[in-house]
């Protein structure tokens, strides 16, 4: 007897609730949608990470980003 799974299925003893450590796509990519004044509507075209959520606020609303970031704004 074989069990196959369906993609993004993870089988595990997790007993309720629900939980985000599946290894699938679905819980690795979560969109972020900005709306900017003066930035024209588009996607990105590479894949980004969190690392680049504060250095691109920092640039849309004209601060230094903190010192830790280490990735460059999204963002001209």
């Amino acid at each position: 007897l074989y069990l196959v799974p369906p993609e993004g299925s993870l089988i595990t003893e997790y007993n309720g609730g629900t939980h985000h450590d599946a290894p699938s796509a679905a819980n690795r990519e979560v969109p972020i949608i900005v709306r900017v004044p003066g930035v024209a509507p588009g996607a990105l075209p590479d894949a980004t990470t969190p690392l680049h959520v504060a250095p691109t606020l920092a640039a849309l609303l004209g601060v230094p980003a903190p010192a830790a970031a280490t990735a460059a704004p999204l963002v001209p």
